[in-house]
């Protein structure tokens, strides 16, 4: 079972009996909803059903296994819709909705999830029924709440709108309904899922706020920064971060989970499917934590005490009258015996919905221990992975403070306040990634020439680049066609030609004992100027496993 939808409604000034008919018209196609007229009837439920028919308790069983059922009491109204998946039959879409009355106001919790045999694997989605859109839209003048649902996406463009939003809506202590922040990548500059499409996907579950520039992401860490958050709190660099309601301080960090940029990447190739697998995602999580336990079967809980009521009156009644008819009293008995009856299958069922949830949950409890015993391994394996970074840090350094080497400490300062000469990137990225990258002491003489350079943040996401995604397709052996995805055309070139000798001996360097020659380089302008012009050439050292820069400054024909 995945849940694919959930969402609480408060709606004032408005009956159980006409948000029911909203319902009933819905499930139909009947009225405004006519336009998924078609759909229900593919579905197999009865053409000839009205919503009269559906008015009081009932089964209403359709073609290809499409259930109706509706029950209705004092103040409660249940609706349950059943149908096949479209694309695979062996899947199952059941909508479950509670309308009750409140005070002053009705109160909906509308719950999709789907079930599938067990050998089936479910992928996430989500599903935003347009009924509840609807819902929203006709009775906002009398009051719905949760108020946020009535947006479903903010844009924030730059530092004050993103100011305002996280100091009256993001951190808003009476906000029921969870954020999910987009934001774009910082190299990029382009999101790695669809907020608007998100937003669509989710309507009615979150409000989707689109960060769309560095200086709305970079507001977003100053303002939680500023209220005492922890900074790993924010989100930025095309990551994407569902924010529960009532967020505090104090909260766990796995309340408000986040998904980066390059987790969301390896999701999916395609920018339309990997949003929907996220939206699937984030759907799936809210409606974990949100919908009531006893929602999804309150149909059967329903039924059950009805029969046990039933057997209650008839347990009650008077004796038989000693002047009734042998055959009167016979029938009166039978009534007796068949209501007890009832009530008895009605207790075995629930002994047998108990057994089955009980042997759900050992199942996935044990599941669940395996994965952490998994879980546990793995971060054993990255503790002493980082256990051996600290190391070879520690040797590298004459002095340590906090861990990180006194020679450091000013770049890495510069990185996060302003803007880094190319030498102090070369620096930075070895220090950070020593086990893809070794800096020859060629290319940070090379760097020096190059400290007027006029884009040394062009240079520094060259060099973040070439150790991330680069790294990560030479690793799964991606070629030329790789590279130019990760940098663009303009920017890698794989080798040079029709070199003389002294040019070739210009780009050969010092590495193992050897001279390798360099000849793929990432480059930065054409022209010859130490301000404008930087090339960085380097080469793979496919059994160490790592890159090698040789030479990270002026145009090497130039210089």
């Amino acid at each position: 079972m995945k849940p694919a939808f959930f969402t609480q409604l408060s709606i004032g000034g408005v009956t159980v009996d006409a948000l029911v008919d909203e319902y009933l018209h819905w499930a139909l196609g009947r009225g405004r909803f006519s336009r998924h007229r078609d759909g229900r009837l593919a579905m197999g439920i009865p053409a000839k059903l009205t919503v009269e028919a559906l008015g009081s308790s009932g089964d209403h069983p359709g073609d290809n296994d499409c259930l109706l059922q509706v029950r209705r009491a004092d103040g409660i109204a249940l609706l349950r819709m059943v149908q096949r998946d479209s694309g695979d039959g062996s899947i199952f879409w059941h909508n479950v909705v509670r309308v009750s009355a409140s005070t002053n106001a009705s109160m909906i919790e509308h719950a999709i999830i789907r079930t599938a045999p067990r050998n089936v694997e479910l992928e996430p989605r989500a599903s935003s029924p347009t009924v509840v859109d609807d819902i929203i839209k006709a009775y906002s003048r009398g009051g719905v709440e949760p108020r946020d649902l009535y947006n479903a996406k903010a844009t924030l463009r730059d530092a004050n709108d993103t100011e305002a939003f996280v100091r009256h809506v993001l951190r808003d202590r009476d906000r029921a309904v969870p954020i999910l922040a987009v934001t774009r990548g910082a190299r990029t500059d382009k999101p790695a899922v669809d907020a608007a499409l998100l937003a669509k996907h989710l309507r009615g579950m979150v409000t989707v706020a689109e960060l769309t520039s560095r200086a709305s992401a970079d507001a977003l860490f100053q303002e939680l920064n500023d209220a005492g958050f922890d900074r790993r709190f924010t989100c930025f660099d095309g990551g994407v971060r569902l924010y529960a309601p009532r967020l505090e301080p104090s909260d766990p960090l796995h309340r408000h989970p986040l998904w980066i940029r390059t987790w969301l990447l390896d999701l999916a190739s395609d920018f339309e499917r990997r949003t929907d697998l996220l939206a699937g995602i984030v759907a799936g999580r809210i409606a974990e934590a949100a919908m009531p336990s006893n929602l999804v079967r309150c149909i059967q809980d329903f039924d059950r005490q009805e029969r046990r009521r039933f057997a209650e009156r008839v347990l009650a009644a008077p004796p038989p009258d000693p002047g009734q008819s042998m055959a009167s009293i016979l029938a009166q008995s039978k009534e007796q015996i068949s209501a007890l009856e009832g009530a008895l299958r009605g207790a075995n069922e629930t002994i047998e919905i108990y057994d089955a949830s009980n042997r759900e949950v050992t199942e996935q409890l044990a599941e669940a221990k395996k994965r952490i015993d998994e879980l546990e391994f793995e971060a054993q394996s990255e503790r002493l992975k980082a256990e051996a970074l600290e190391q070879q840090l520690a040797a590298k350094a004459s002095k340590e403070a906090n861990g990180i080497p006194v020679e450091l400490r000013s770049d890495i300062a510069a990185s996060l306040f302003g803007e880094v000469a190319p030498e102090v990137a070369l620096r930075l990225i070895a220090a950070t990634w020593p086990e893809r990258i070794i800096v020859l002491e060629s290319a940070l003489k090379s760097a020096r020439k190059s400290d007027e350079f006029k884009y040394p943040d062009d240079a520094l996401d060259l060099l973040v680049s070439l150790a991330t995604e680069y790294y990560e397709a030479l690793i799964r052996g991606g070629g030329d066609n790789e590279a130019r995805k990760v940098f663009g055309k303009n920017q890698f070139a794989p080798t040079e030609n029709d070199l003389p000798k002294d040019g070739i001996k210009r780009r050969t360097f010092k590495y193992k004992g050897e001279q390798v020659q360099m000849l793929t380089h990432l480059k930065i302008g054409v022209k010859d100027s130490v301000a404008e012009t930087l090339r960085i050439h380097f080469h793979w050292d496919a059994k160490d496993r790592k890159i090698v820069i040789g030479h990270c400054g002026p145009h090497l024909d130039f210089d």
